[in-house]
This record gives C-alpha cells, sequence and structure tokens, in this order.
C-alpha cells in the first residue's frame, strides 16, 4: 500500500503545479499504477480473488464453446456462479488467446484503465484538476473497485461513460444500448440506470418541488 501512497501524493502535488509539469506527474502516475495493479499477486483481494480465478479455470469456457444466448446463459450458468454473460465472454475471449488468470488479469486493469481515462478526458478538466481528481478517486475507490469487484468496476465504468460522453448522433440509441451492456457485466448497472431516469425526472422538475422531495426522502 505505501507504493499507492506516495502515487496519490503525487497526483495531489501535480495539482498545485504548472500545466507541463503537472502533465508529466499525472501520466507517470497513470502508468505506475496501471503496473501496479495490472501485474500484482493475483491472491490480493481476499476470498473474493480466489472466488474469480476458480470461476476462470473451472466455469469460464474456450471461445468455441461459450453459450452465445445470454438467456440460456443466465439460466444455466449465471444463476450458479453470478457472473454476467458480457464479463464472461470477455475472460473466454481473452483465455482463448492465453489461458492463464495474470493474462485476464492484465487485459481486465488495461481496459478498465482506458474507460477511466476516456471519462477523465471527456470531463474536460483542466491538468491540474485531472490530478485532483485522480488523487481523491485514487483515495476513496479505486483499489476496492480494480483489485476486488472487478465485474461492478467495468459496469459502473461504463455507465459513467455513458453519464459523461458527449455523443453526437443517435445518443439516446448509444446510450440505451451501452447501458444494456453495463447490466450483461453485472446486475447492479440496474440500479446506475433507475438512478439516471431519477435525475433526469429531477431535472425536469421546477426547483420548487425538487426541495420538498428532497427534504421528504431524507427524512425517510
Amino acid at each position: 500500500m505505501i507504493y499507492f501512497l506516495v502515487i496519490d501524493c503525487v497526483l495531489f502535488y501535480s495539482a498545485w503545479c504548472r500545466p507541463k509539469q503537472s502533465k508529466v506527474l499525472y501520466t507517470t502516475a497513470i502508468i505506475v499504477l496501471w503496473f501496479l495493479i495490472a501485474f500484482r499477486n493475483i491472491d490480493l483481494g481476499g476470498s473474493d480473488a480466489q472466488v474469480y480465478q476458480e470461476w476462470f479455470h473451472t466455469a469460464v469456457p474456450k471461445l468455441l464453446q461459450f453459450e452465445w444466448n445470454p438467456f440460456v446463459f443466465q439460466r444455466e450458468i449465471q444463476d450458479k456462479w453470478g457472473f454476467g454473460w458480457l464479463f464472461t465472454l470477455l475472460a473466454s475471449v481473452i483465455k482463448t488467446i492465453v489461458p492463464t488468470y495474470e493474462f485476464f488479469q492484465v487485459i481486465y486493469v488495461t481496459l478498465s484503465f482506458g474507460i477511466l481515462i476516456l471519462i477523465i478526458e471527456d470531463m474536460q478538466l483542466k491538468q491540474q484538476e485531472k490530478g485532483l481528481f485522480l488523487f481523491a478517486y485514487l483515495s476513496q475507490q479505486m483499489i476496492w473497485f480494480f483489485c476486488v469487484l472487478l465485474r461492478q468496476n467495468l459496469a459502473n465504468l461504463v455507465v459513467w461513460f455513458v453519464l459523461e460522453h458527449k455523443f453526437k448522433k443517435h445518443a439516446l440509441i448509444k446510450k440505451a444500448l451501452l447501458l444494456y451492456l453495463a447490466t450483461l457485466l453485472h446486475t447492479s448497472a440496474y440500479i446506475a440506470i433507475a438512478a439516471i431516469i431519477a435525475l433526469w425526472v429531477i431535472r425536469k422538475l421546477p426547483a420548487r418541488k425538487i426541495v420538498p422531495g428532497s427534504l421528504l426522502i431524507g427524512v425517510i
């Protein structure tokens, strides 16, 4: 954990540097952070890490044996292991290429970092603000999500991307499709979808109706 603490300090410091210095520190922190998480000991993560490894080695098929029907998959496989269709498909593709959990971990972390970087870019933050944002994210939940809650992490990142990205054409269709894909990664995405719908409804309401409703929900 001392390594993550040092990176956190570097990110916080980058928020107070000039833009060029901040960019160098931010980029370096991203690369080192990716390396530490991608190549960490596969047993780090408690009992969840053991479950993921057992699932990968015993339940994830090679691509030729994969069940392509999400509904059949849910009935025959997901109900037993709790792993979503799309997350299993990702693991199946990786296992077909290199059948080791270490390789799966590297690809998974790389994909997660790629989506996170896209999200940060979509936020249109100043260079120093990027470092401060990543400092806050790393300080609160990044390690927990990237190293333990793997399925939830990818689903949350996809939902987060939908919220931040400015789609130029067919925005509603693209958002709906991505949110559906998030549910195939982990069912917790349904909660996020409900929250997005609630947020959309709240934004349509006048302020005089929002305040009493918020107070009522807070009291309950």
